[in-house]
This record gives C-alpha cells, structure tokens and sequence, in this order.
C-alpha cells in the first residue's frame, strides 16, 4: 500500500496520463498569493515536464474564478477558443498546449490544488474522462493528506507534543468499547489537547467514557468509531452532536494495536461556520429569486484587454431575465460588447472604463438607438482595485422622460401664454395710459377752449360795441343834430326851403345809418349764407370787403358745384375766411388777395395774400388763429397755414364732404 503522498500523486498521474493517452498530467500547487501555482513533478510521454511558478491569469481571467469556486475548467480547442485572447493563446502555445483539462482541489473553501491534464492537438474530452479525472483528483488528494496527516502522528513524542498543544483544533485518542456481541456501545478518552475542552465543552474528560458526560450522545457516533477500530480505515466526516449542540468536521483514524481498539479523532466545531453557510446559501436564494424577479435588468461584464493591459472591450458575464427583456439579448454571456452591439454608444465603454479605473459609481441616462426608449444606468465595479468586472442596473425610464418633456411643454407653452398675456396687459396698460393722457389733454384744451371762448366772446362783444360806437353812434349822432336843427327851424319859423333842405340833409343821414346797421347785421349773420348757402355768401363778403379795405381781392369759385352744406360747416368756413381776411387787413400789408373756394372731393377754402407774412413755428396768442382753428375742429376739418417771413400767407381750411353734407 503506498503510504508517501508524492508517491501517491505520482502514480495516478502516470496512470491516468496512460489510460487517456494524455501528453501531460500533474499536480499544480497554488501559493501563498493565491494567483501563481508551482509545478514540481509530472507525467509526461516522453515530453519536456513543466516544474516551474505560472500566473494563473495568463491563461484567461475565468480561469482563476472559475478554480476558485470550484468549477473544472475544460478547453478542447485552444487555438480556435473564442474566450482566449490572443495573447492568452501565445501563452498557452508557449506550453505547446492544444487541449486542456483542469480540476481545482479546494479545502474548507480555498483553493490548494489543481489537477490537469494536457494533450498537445485539440482533443474532446469525453464524459467518462471528466468524471475519472474528478474522482482521481479528490480520492489522490485525499489519500496524500492522510498519508501526511499519518506521517504527521508519528513524528517524535516532542513534535508530537507541541503540535498536540498548539493546534487549533481539537484532538482527542479514545478507546472504543464493545459489547459481548462485539457492538459498539461508548468510548473512553485516553488523552485530550487544550482545544479539546474548547470545541466540547467538555472538561476533566481523559479517563472518562462520553455516555458519563454526555448521557444523550447519539449511537451513531459509536457505530463510526468502531467501524474504524476494527477496519483500520481512516474516515473524514461531518456529523452532528446533537446533546452538546454542536456539528463537528471529523478526521479519525484508527493508532497503534488494533486489538486495543484505539482512535486518534482530530476534529473541529464548524457549527458556527455551518450557521454562516446557511446563512450564505440563504441569502443567495434571496439575492437568486430577486435577480430573476426584479423588473431592472441587471448585467455583469468583464473588461477583455490587449497585450499591453488596454481595454479593448467587454465580456457578458451573466444577466438577468429583465435585462434580456429590455435588451432583446436572450444568451449574452461570454460574448463580447462589440459582437452583439456594434453600435453601442460611446457613453457606454466610457463609463465602464472609468469605473473600473476610479471604483466610484457612475449614474447616466442614455437614449436607445431608433426608439423612443429611455434608460438610467448604473454602474458599479465589482471588488477591488484590479478587478476587471462591473455590475450594470437598467432602469426604463421611458414614462418618466415623457411625463418630463411634457412638463417642458407645458411649461414652455405657459411661459408663453404668460408674455402673451403680459404683452396684451403692457399694450393695454399703455393704450388706457394714452387713452389717461388723451382725455387729460382733451380736457385741458376743453378748459382752453372754454377760456378762449369767453375770450372771444369778450372781443366780439367790444368789437360790436366799438362798431356801434364808431359807426351807427356817429350816424345816431348826426341824425339828433339834424333832429335837434330841424325843430329850432319850425320854431324860429324858416323857410319851407331851408326846412326842406334840413329834411333831406336828415333823409340822407338815416339811409347811411340804416346801411351802416345792414352791413353790422351782415357781418354778425350774413342773410345770403342762410338762404343761398356758402358760395354766394363769400363772394359778397370778399367784394364789400376789398371795397371797405381797397386791396385787390379775387374770388375763385370755378372749382366749386353748387351744393348746400350743413349750417355748421357754412359757418365755420365763413368765419375762416372773414377771420383770415380781419387779419390780413390788420397785420399782412398785403397788395393782393385771392380766396378760393373747391368742392371736387372735400369742401375746402384757401385765403393766399401777398403780404409780408410770419413765421408759423413761433408761438402766438392770437385769438384770431386760434378761433379758426377751433372752429374747423368743431366739423372735425382741419386748418393750415403757411407762411414765412417776406413771402405772404397761405390759410387753409378743408373739411370731409360727408361730415358736411347737409341732413
């Protein structure tokens, strides 16, 4: 029976290598750093072996993942192996590597160990050789560490000794007792290290059968170690204890004469590493139905790189259903990013690289390419600085970015609505202020107006009286002296003749007051304008007028078609040009006059003189000027004047045809 653990590993790998016609088979130990592994001995036929240290991620970053968690790794087809870069293919071709085979040997959860298995073309391996390889790899393993755990115990009593106090776990040698049907039914501690009483809490045992201490202990535990006391084989187990409350990870194997019945039991409590397991188990069933169920699609990439370390791309990993969902990616993992989303946005490969590099988290929003579909992304790296994976949460968003923009609408539109309507009110505001100052302005010259009124009432009323004094008061005058002489004639008895002659010198008197008393009446209301209208009216005044002032005056109607207009517009064009001609005659020093007067569209009068004329833009208090004004506002007409110094006057007043049309 082979018993040198070397021994043991080398026979099976020579064994296994013959049986498969493999070109390599050995053992790789993993080291300290966790990453490299140390080959020291291996089958090979006839082929140069492989002792030396090799990074494990110079063969593909799954590589060591996947040996970490306990998963063979097979690759019938190196050169052609989509997963490889091409750097990772030089690596293995160095090795002359078509085919590999790799078993990992983990131990409490670590890796210690790898078993592989090399051909030098590609090869595909078969399901019996998988399963052989696996079994070979455990049972050699397995086999190596009794073996050494055997030469351990029979080291020097002092060896011995320090390590049966030192270690930590507890270790015990019992002497099995057997019934007169030679059945197992208790045992008896014969010695125990200090770790003992800390894993049991059992104290002061050696001496003592376990059913003293423990009354309750199960039977099991009997059955296992007497099986072993009277096989002599050496047993690995996990066993409950359920009276001390305890789970126990056992190695027992059977020491010096069989007939003595002796177990040494090296074994360990690992209930709180049990409970932490559940717990872990648990938890992943937890994290597992909320991957499957969560409504975000949830990915795990791999960042794939050149020779130099760059990024070249990314690798699905694994994903969940939501995520193929959204996606339309039904199997992703292990393809590349570039294969299946050629077209990906730049935003993507941006911010998985800076995650990777900084560790912190990135959150963006992104646009799917020809859909009206949004996404928020969340990215975050997975373990620590070096790691090449990343973790990708989609959220859709869609509804949200919708609900946004028309927010943004209405917004937008509302804003709009709101200077609309604050350019309505401002027009508004500033029509009312207009329309303020309008009647503000039209009231002040309705108190102007009203002034110059009274004003102009006043002048008239002195010029009458001024008129009446200078004209009819002299001809009333005359006509009482003529009154006076005639009497003191019939008293002092004259002659008919001279009586005669007083009357007709009285006659004469009264005829000039009576013509003198027409022409005021006239010039206050002129008959003519009442009963024949505009035109026969001015051309009376204009003729008595140059008669009265001696100025060549012409009257120019040729453009004028007999036509009756309302009594307030015959007035006001009446007075426009008694009023131009008043002023002429006082201030113009004129030589020549010529008054117009024009019906072809509007009703318009002009008075031209060629006088010495005035400067129109100066200011003047002038109630003549502005009573003509007033007057022609009153039919709603307008009045203008032109004039400048040396060049004469031009008034003219003109009024619409319908405002002065008569009803």
């Amino acid at each position: 029976m082979l018993r040198d653990p070397i021994e043991i590993q080398e026979t099976a790998c020579r064994l296994l290598g013959e049986y498969f016609g493999a070109d390599r088979v050995g053992y790789a130990e993993v080291q300290e750093d966790g990453e490299t592994v140390m080959i020291t001995r291996s089958y090979t036929e006839g082929q140069p072996s492989l002792e030396g240290l090799y990074r494990l991620d110079d063969y593909g970053p799954d590589l060591l993942h996947a040996f970490r968690e306990g998963r063979t790794v097979v690759r019938p087809d190196i050169a052609n192996d989509r997963l490889l870069t091409d750097a990772e293919k030089r690596a293995h071709a160095i090795l002359n590597l078509g085919a590999t085979l790799n078993k990992p040997l983990l131990k409490h959860g670590e890796l210690f160990g790898i078993l592989f298995v090399h051909f030098f073309q590609a090869h595909e391996f078969t399901e019996e050789e998988l399963i052989l390889t696996e079994e070979t790899a455990e049972r050699t393993w397995a086999a190596a560490a009794r073996a050494r755990s055997e030469e351990a115990l029979l080291l020097s009593e002092g060896r011995y000794r320090t390590l049966f106090e030192s270690i930590d776990e507890g270790f015990c040698l019992i002497e099995v007792l057997f019934d007169e049907k030679d059945t197992p039914f208790d045992y008896r501690f014969l010695e125990a290290n200090p770790a003992f009483e800390r894993h049991t809490g059992l104290s002061n045992a050696v001496g003592r059968t376990v059913r003293e201490m423990v009354p309750a202990h199960e039977s099991h535990w009997f059955q296992i170690y007497g099986h072993i006391a009277r096989t002599g084989i050496a047993r690995r187990f996990e066993q409950t204890a359920d009276a001390l409350g305890r789970l126990y990870d056992v190695y027992a194997f059977r020491v010096g004469d069989p007939a003595a019945h002796q177990v040494a039991v090296l074994f360990n409590d690992v209930s709180t590493r049990k409970a932490a397991e559940r717990k872990i188990q648990e938890n992943e069933e937890r994290l597992r139905t909320l991957f499957e169920s969560m409504t975000e699609g949830f990915v795990i990439k791999e960042a794939v790189t050149d020779e130099n370390g760059q990024i070249t791309d990314f690798r699905f990993i694994e994903c969940n259903p939501a995520f193929s969902r959204m996606t339309g990616l039904t199997d992703p993992a292990g393809c590349r990013v570039s294969e299946l989303t050629p077209n990906a946005e730049p935003i993507w490969f941006e911010s998985l690289t800076r995650v990777l590099a900084s560790g912190d988290p990135v959150r963006f929003e992104t646009r799917i390419s020809r859909s009206e579909c949004w996404w928020e992304v969340s990215v975050s790296r997975i373990g620590g600085p070096g790691s090449h994976r990343v973790a990708i949460v989609l959220m859709d968003v869609t509804a949200r970015k919708s609900s946004e923009a028309a927010l943004a609408k209405a917004r937008e539109e509302l804003e709009i609505r709101v200077a609309e309507r604050t350019s309505d009110l401002q027009k508004a505001m500033t029509r009312l202020q207009s329309e303020a100052a309008e009647r503000e302005r039209l009231e002040r010259d309705r108190h102007d107006l009203l002034r110059r009124q009274v004003r102009t009432q006043e002048e008239e009323r002195k010029r009458i009286s001024r008129e009446l004094h200078d004209n009819l008061g002299q001809y009333l005058t005359a006509v009482m002296l003529r009154v006076q002489l005639l009497r003191k004639s019939f008293e002092s008895g004259d002659s008919i003749d001279s009586i005669t002659s007083t009357i007709e010198d009285l006659k004469t008197v009264v005829d000039s007051l009576m013509k003198a008393s027409h022409r005021q009446a006239w010039e206050l209301r002129p008959a003519e304008l009442d009963h024949f209208g505009l035109e026969p009216a001015l051309r009376a005044y204009v003729t008595d007028w140059s008669e009265r002032t001696g100025i060549a005056t012409t009257f120019d109607s040729s453009h004028w078609h007999e036509v009756r207009l309302h009594a307030d517009c015959e007035i006001a064009l009446y007075r426009v040009v008694q009023e131009a001609l008043t002023n002429v005659a006082r201030h113009a020093v004129a030589e020549e006059v010529t008054v117009t007067l024009k019906s072809n569209g509007d009703i318009e009068v002009q008075v031209k003189d060629d006088g010495k004329g005035f400067d129109p833009e100066i200011p003047t208090k002038r109630l003549g000027l502005l009573g003509m004004k007033e007057r022609i506002s009153l039919v709603e007409g307008c009045l203008t004047i032109d004039s400048a110094p040396g060049s004469g006057t031009v008034v003219s007043a003109k009024v619409s045809r319908p405002t002065c049309s008569s009803s």
